[in-house]
C-alpha cells in the first residue's frame, strides 16, 4: 500500500496540471485531515510527540510544565504542527532563557512566519535577494544554475557588476548557509535541483513580497526568466487556485510592460514539469508567453493594446514554427479588427494543419466567426474527415488516458458539430475496456475514530508531559 500526505490545495493544483491524477480514482482513498477537527487530545499528542523528539534541555521541560504552561500551546487557535516542527527544528528558543520559552513559542503561533522572519533577518542581503528571486521562480523545485542565473540578473540590473561579482564570489557560502534552513539541493542526473526546506518558507516569502509594493516592483523590472512575472504576479482579481499569486496595483503596469518588452525578444523560462518523474524544462516560445501574459495581465493589455502592434500580423497566424493551438488562442485573446486581420484568409491556411480531433477544437471559434468557416462546419466531407480523424485515433489509443482525450475532444465537437455524441460515447467505453483494470474494494474505516476511540479521553495531561523529564 502506498499512502501520500499533501495539503488539499496542492492536490487541487495537481489534478488541474495533470489530466491522469483528474480522471483516476484517488478520491475514493482520500482521508482529509482538518485543523479545525483536531481534538484537545490530539493536539496535546502532537505537541508531546514533537518536544520528544527535540531532545529540550531540562530547564526548558520544566518552564513548559510550570502552571501547565503547555495547556496554552495546545488550545491556541494557530496550533499547527508545522509551526511546532519549525520553531523545534530551527532551535531558535535557544536565544531565549527558559523563563521566556513558552512566550518564545506562543508568539510563533500568534505570527506563524515570525520562525522565518528571525533566522531571514540574519541572512546576508545578498543572500536575502537571491531568496526573494527564488520565490518569483514558484513552488516548485527549479534547476540551480536558473536561480543562479536569475539572481545574478537581478543583482547586476539593479545594483551592477560590482555586486553582481560579489554574489558570483559568494554564491557557494551562500548556499551553504541556506542549506537546511531554507533550501534543500538534489541532484537529479546531471542537473541539481533546489527545494524549499519547509512549504513554509515559500508561503512566508510570498507572504513578504506581498506586503512591499516596492520590492514587487524591484523584482518585476528585473525578472530575467518568464515564469517570474506570470507565474507570481497579476492585475486581475485573486482566485481561489491562485496560490501563491500576487495582486499588483495599478503603479506596477510600467514595470510589467518594460519587463514584457524586454522578454519579448527572447523568452525563457525556468518552470519544470514533472513527467514521468522527471523534472525537466516547459515550452515557451514568443506567442505562448503572450497568451499566459493575456491571461494574468489582462487590464494591462487591455488598456495598452498598442504592446502586441509588432507582433499581431496575418502572417503570424499562418507560422507553423508556432503550434496552431498557440496561435489560435491568441485569436480568442484580441480583437482582429484592431490589427487589421483577415479571418477568411485565415480559415483557408490552417485548413492543411487539422491533423487531429484537438486540433479541431482549436479552430471552433475561427470557424464559428467566418463565413468560410460556418460553411466547412456544415459541410458533409468535411465533418466526416473530422470523424474520421477522431476514429483513427481512438483505434491507436495506447491507454485509457489516451481514451479520455479523445472523449474530452469528442463532448467539445459535439457542441457545434452535428456528430452523434452518444454513438461516440458508447465507442470510447468500448476501446476503454481493454486498458481497464479490475477495481479494488476499500475498507469503510475511520482511522481516526478506531485510533483515538481506543485512548481514555481526559483534560489532565500532566502525567503525560512529565514523562519528558
Amino acid at each position: 500500500m502506498f499512502i501520500l500526505s499533501t495539503r488539499e490545495y496542492i492536490l487541487a493544483a495537481a489534478k488541474r496540471q495533470y489530466e491522469k491524477l483528474a480522471l483516476s480514482k484517488i478520491d475514493i482513498a482520500k482521508c482529509t485531515i482538518d485543523l479545525s477537527s483536531y481534538t484537545e487530545e490530539i493536539r496535546a499528542s502532537i505537541l508531546y510527540n514533537h518536544l520528544a523528539d527535540a531532545e529540550l534541555p531540562i530547564d526548558y521541560i520544566k518552564a513548559l510544565l510550570e502552571g501547565k504552561r503547555y495547556l496554552k500551546l495546545i488550545k491556541h487557535d494557530n496550533f499547527n504542527p508545522r509551526i511546532i516542527e519549525d520553531f523545534l527544528n530551527q532551535k531558535l528558543y535557544t536565544k531565549e532563557k527558559p523563563d521566556g520559552f513558552v512566550k518564545r513559542f506562543l508568539d510563533f503561533f500568534d505570527r506563524p512566519y515570525s520562525v522565518w522572519e528571525y533566522a531571514f533577518s540574519k541572512m546576508t542581503k545578498l543572500e536575502q535577494y537571491a531568496m526573494y528571486v527564488r520565490a518569483t521562480m514558484g513552488s516548485r523545485p527549479v534547476y540551480l544554475d536558473d536561480w543562479y542565473e536569475a539572481s545574478y540578473y537581478y543583482v547586476n540590473s539593479q545594483f551592477g557588476a560590482a555586486q553582481a561579482n560579489e554574489l558570483e564570489e559568494d554564491w557557494q557560502n551562500m548556499l551553504k548557509d541556506l542549506l537546511g534552513t531554507f533550501i534543500s539541493i538534489e541532484r537529479v542526473g546531471e542537473k541539481q535541483l533546489v527545494k524549499y526546506h519547509n512549504p513554509s518558507v515559500y508561503d512566508f516569502l510570498i507572504d513578504t513580497i506581498r506586503r512591499n509594493e516596492k520590492l514587487q516592483g524591484k523584482l518585476i523590472i528585473h525578472a530575467f526568466f518568464v515564469n517570474q512575472l506570470t507565474g507570481t504576479f497579476t492585475d486581475r482579481g485573486i482566485e481561489s487556485r491562485d496560490y501563491g499569486r500576487i495582486q499588483i496595483s495599478d503603479d506596477q503596469a510600467d514595470n510589467v510592460a518594460a519587463t514584457f518588452r524586454r522578454q519579448l525578444e527572447n523568452p525563457k523560462t525556468a518552470k519544470l514539469d514533472n513527467i514521468n518523474s522527471t523534472w525537466n524544462k516547459s515550452r515557451v516560445n514568443m506567442l505562448s508567453y503572450i497568451n499566459d501574459m493575456m491571461v494574468y495581465f489582462p487590464v494591462l493589455f487591455r488598456q495598452r493594446p498598442e504592446l502586441l502592434n509588432d507582433v499581431v500580423v496575418q502572417d503570424l497566424f499562418s507560422d507553423t514554427d508556432y503550434g496552431l493551438d498557440d496561435r489560435m488562442t491568441l485569436l480568442d485573446h484580441i480583437e482582429a479588427d484592431a490589427y487589421g486581420l483577415n479571418l477568411e484568409d485565415m480559415v483557408e491556411s490552417v485548413l492543411p494543419e487539422l491533423e487531429s480531433g484537438y486540433d479541431y477544437v482549436n479552430t471552433i471559434s475561427l470557424m464559428e466567426k467566418t463565413v468560410r468557416g460556418q460553411q466547412l462546419m456544415e459541410d458533409i466531407d468535411f465533418v466526416r474527415k473530422m470523424e474520421e480523424t477522431l476514429e483513427y485515433e481512438l483505434e491507436s489509443a495506447d491507454s485509457e488516458e489516451e481514451c479520455e482525450y479523445v472523449r474530452d475532444d469528442v463532448q467539445e465537437l459535439a457542441k457545434h458539430y452535428p456528430i452523434n455524441p452518444k454513438g461516440w460515447g458508447d465507442a470510447i467505453d468500448e476501446a476503454k475496456t481493454k486498458f481497464a483494470e479490475p477495481e479494488q474494494d476499500y475498507d469503510d474505516w475511520d482511522p481516526g475514530e478506531k485510533y483515538y476511540g481506543a485512548h481514555e479521553r481526559t483534560s489532565d495531561y500532566y502525567d503525560l508531559y512529565t514523562s519528558l523529564l
